[in-house]
């Protein structure tokens, strides 16, 4: 399973286009401040969907969870490929 660390809004279609069902997609930075566009392109979408802040405990995005720099870095350790989107 692959890993896909995004980190713009604008690389989620290329990368839903390409991954398989069973790869995570890991949406950071500029993606939080984009939530209501990416709820629509996310919604139905197979993968597992997480999203990283530092603040998990408020976060409550519509798709996926929220993870914290731990989920990040055990997410990386579960995972082989992971490819970066910026």
């Amino acid at each position: 399973m692959t890993l896909h660390i995004v980190s713009k809004p604008s690389d989620i279609g290329r990368c839903l286009d390409i991954s398989r069902e069973q790869d995570v997609l890991l949406l950071t930075e500029e993606c939080w401040g984009a939530t209501e566009t990416l709820c629509c392109v996310l919604k139905g979408a197979p993968q597992e969907i997480y999203w990283l802040t530092d603040q998990v405990e408020t976060a409550t995005p519509e798709y996926g969870a929220a993870i914290d720099y731990e989920g990040f870095v055990a997410l990386c350790e579960a995972h082989t490929p992971i490819q970066s989107w910026y």
